[in-house]
């Protein structure tokens, strides 16, 4: 049995998603975050990009998706689900990326540490191969935030480049859909 390599910073990956969130959340109760939101709205396509970024998540996917209409109202809801879901995309692949990397490995070694048994779908292989990539992507086609989606597309055997092109699709035709029921 090989001996266990002891590190300060047992899940790196937990702590950069919990101190992120936590940073994110002091950012929001500030004035510059009122004034970004203020200012947005004069970026037209660029803006749209910057807030489909933040649509992606489930604590920015309300103030997102505001800022959304009230940019769809002057600047139309094409280029605004077209600037907005190549954000998301962006947004998308960071958290593909994450979440795909050693993230679910802490994740199991923890449920392990707590005797917490995985479910048997998250580990067979038709699973991962078939149904998780067609739920994450109703996911990420919904409202609802993406977090999930990414997660079930990254157990999957999803290559990037298919995760960027069936992304794009999906986030502009879900914010598409969504502008043109609220707007």
């Amino acid at each position: 049995m090989a001996a266990r390599k002891s590190t300060l910073i047992t899940y790196p990956h937990l702590l950069f998603l919990v101190v992120i969130i936590f940073l994110f959340i002091i950012f929001v109760h500030t004035t510059q975050f009122a004034i970004f939101i203020a200012l947005i709205k004069d970026f037209g396509f660029v803006g749209a990009c910057i807030i489909g970024f933040f649509f992606v998540s489930s604590f920015t996917v309300v103030p997102a998706t505001y800022m959304l209409i009230q940019l769809a109202a002057t600047f139309g809801i094409v280029g605004t689900a077209l600037g907005a879901g190549l954000g998301a995309t962006v947004g998308d692949l960071l958290l593909f990326d994450f979440l795909r990397g050693r993230f679910f490995d802490e994740l199991i070694c923890i449920g392990q540490r707590l005797k917490i048994r995985t479910p048997h779908l998250f580990l067979t292989h038709s699973a991962r191969t078939y149904l998780y990539p067609i739920i994450g992507a109703i996911i990420i086609a919904s409202p609802l935030p993406d977090e999930l989606g990414i997660a079930l597309m990254g157990i999957s055997k999803l290559k990037k480049w298919q995760f960027l092109v069936l992304t794009f699709v999906l986030n502009t035709i879900g914010i598409g859909l969504l502008l043109l029921l609220l707007v």
